[in-house]
């Protein structure tokens, strides 16, 4: 949403897109730090870009992530996310602000070397030919001779599914780069303390877009016939602390707005809200118009919570989500796990197994822990092998149905 919110910018003021990096005046990258391979594939880019003789504008949470490696680009400039609103200093003969922009309600249309459907394919075709058993250590497992067509059917779709796909949320390309489905955002920032989290620095505390703000861009979205709704916020709990409104004084908002809106996908829900707010979200899901929700829990071992400094009552929040499952069986509700947080047992491990087991997501998505200088787990000891975190992803991924595991950052 950034980048075609940047885009918009761009093309407000005049400037024209151009197809290779080699012809641009100026050059902008959109970094992410979530994981160790994001952001090294982000230093390769930036490594690259600044061969060409364009200015290079590096924008996202890499800069606020990793001060100390990531310097000013030789030729350019570096913007953290929250400051987003800033790229007036660069562009200071622009007529057009970057606050008149529309804040965007669909994503670029263009997403840089990520894989296509068509070449995921073809690599997915390519192995089963090969016979190759492992893909990037994890992805392909080995077929089994039992019932041999209906299981290797099986296992080969499973196979293509934890490929790395533009396969989101279920959907190919991700519930975000589905064009007919517009992702509004809500608020921007955190209200959370997460002692491994260095995507904080970068997106500041809690900023909500006032209801008003958020009722025009939905009446534009009427008139326009758009009625699929991605609800984007990187701590939506949290809405409205800042503001004197709440989280459910939203979504009731955006559901009574107008009877045609679905919510295809609320995220970031952390527990802890989902918790605190237990009734009025049941009640919502009761609308039967939301029809998938991201809480993501990050463990099943009590213990490591407290490390990880995330308020949880994990009994409670298993109450919340079978309470959302009676109210509407149809919900998709999906969580995220780190495996190998400094400290964690194998008795720890095993917690978050029996959890996941017992509350039955519909997706798990589970990402190998990596540090980012700065944060608090980085003093956190022991530290877990990196052998012993593939070996328990791995575990992971075969204790749980297929379709409802990806390992991501492995």
């Amino acid at each position: 949403m950034d980048g075609e919110w940047i885009n918009n910018y761009m093309l407000a003021n005049g400037c024209r897109r151009v197809g290779h990096p080699a012809q641009a005046r100026d050059i902008i990258l959109v970094t992410c730090g979530l994981t160790h391979p994001m952001a090294e594939e982000c230093f390769l880019r930036i490594a690259q870009l600044q061969k060409h003789a364009g200015r290079l504008l590096v924008y996202g949470c890499l800069p606020a992530m990793f001060p100390d490696k990531l310097k000013a680009p030789i030729n350019g400039k570096l913007l953290v996310t929250q400051d987003i609103c800033r790229f007036d200093e660069f562009f200071p003969h622009f007529t057009k602000r970057f606050s008149d922009v529309p804040d965007a309600n669909t994503v670029l249309k263009v997403h840089g070397n990520g894989m296509t459907l068509k070449a995921a394919v073809g690599v997915f075709l390519a192995c089963q030919r090969n016979r190759i058993r492992k893909w990037n250590k994890l992805w392909v497992s080995e077929y089994t001779s039992a019932w041999p067509i209906h299981e290797r059917f099986r296992k080969g779709l499973a196979d293509l599914y934890r490929l790395r796909l533009p396969v989101i949320e279920g959907v190919f390309g991700g519930i975000g780069f589905n064009p007919g489905i517009a992702s509004v955002r809500v608020s921007e920032g955190c209200a959370g303390h997460c002692s491994y989290c260095g995507i904080k620095r970068a997106i500041g505390k809690i900023q909500s877009k006032p209801i008003a703000r958020i009722c025009d861009e939905l009446k534009l979205l009427a008139g326009a016939r758009r009625y699929r709704l991605n609800l984007c916020s990187s701590d939506i709990g949290a809405y409205g602390m800042d503001i004197q409104s709440d989280f459910p004084e939203l979504v009731n908002t955006i559901l009574m707005f107008d009877s045609r809106f679905r919510i295809e996908f609320l995220q970031d829900l952390n527990p802890f809200w989902a918790c605190y707010y237990q009734k009025q979200l049941v009640d919502l899901v009761g609308s039967n118009r939301i029809l998938s929700i991201l809480m993501p829990v990050q463990s099943g071992s009590p213990r490591i919570l407290k490390l990880m400094r995330r308020e949880l009552d994990l009994k409670r929040f298993r109450q919340v989500i079978q309470d959302i499952r009676k109210k509407d069986p149809r919900v998709r509700l999906k969580t995220q796990v780190i495996i190998g947080f400094p400290g964690e047992t194998q008795e720890d491990f095993r917690d978050t197994l029996t959890y996941l087991d017992g509350c039955r997501f519909d997706q798990v998505d589970a990402f190998a822990y990596h540090e980012v200088a700065g944060t608090e787990s980085v003093a956190l000891l022991p530290k877990v092998p990196y052998q012993i975190v593939q070996a328990r992803l791995g575990q992971l991924i075969r204790a749980l149905p297929p379709f409802t595991i990806k390992a991501i950052g492995t």
